[in-house]
């Protein structure tokens, strides 16, 4: 019982000290279309988002995609659009036909519009923006605040069970 206690632990904190590596990740999901701009390989298809950070996304896809293929990204929180590049590849999990495609911004910046974002969040960190319906995307950031308060209090909990 206490061994696998402690792989979660140690997952936890290897996956807590990846994150701070490329910056805060957000779970959100958020709909998108891809381009590719590779005349070589043209496709123009929606997805949506499953993280997100001021340096790119993770998103849901129906095949895996070349990395380094250059992308656009439209249909950005705000009505904007985005270069970026395409960095990783996981495959589906069992029972599933989606992969997650890691996806980075030629330039980082807070694309997503969220407000208040992470600390570690430079560019655009304090500007409220709205989606097209109007709604504040704050409230993804209240998520990952309640996520973030809920993940220290496992860790104390299980820290003082030895």
């Amino acid at each position: 019982m206490q061994i696998c206690r402690i792989e979660y632990f140690e997952r936890q904190m290897i996956a807590t000290l990846i994150q701070r590596r490329r910056g805060t990740r957000i779970r959100a999901q958020i709909p998108l279309r891809l381009t590719s701009l590779d005349p070589a390989s043209t496709f123009s298809e929606n997805c949506h988002t499953l993280l997100v950070n001021q340096n790119g996304c993770g998103v849901r896809f129906n095949r895996p995609l070349k990395p380094g293929l250059r992308l656009r990204i439209d249909g950005l929180p705000g009505g904007g659009s985005a270069t970026a590049r395409v960095t990783t590849n996981i495959h589906p999990r069992p029972g599933s036909r989606y992969w997650t495609i890691g996806i980075g911004f030629d330039s980082p910046g807070n694309i997503w519009c969220l407000a208040p974002a992470p600390p570690d969040w430079t560019s655009g960190a304090s500007l409220p923006r709205t989606s097209r319906t109007g709604s504040t995307l704050a409230g993804l950031e209240d998520n990952h605040e309640h996520s973030r308060d809920k993940q220290q209090r496992k860790r104390r909990k299980f820290l003082s069970s030895f």
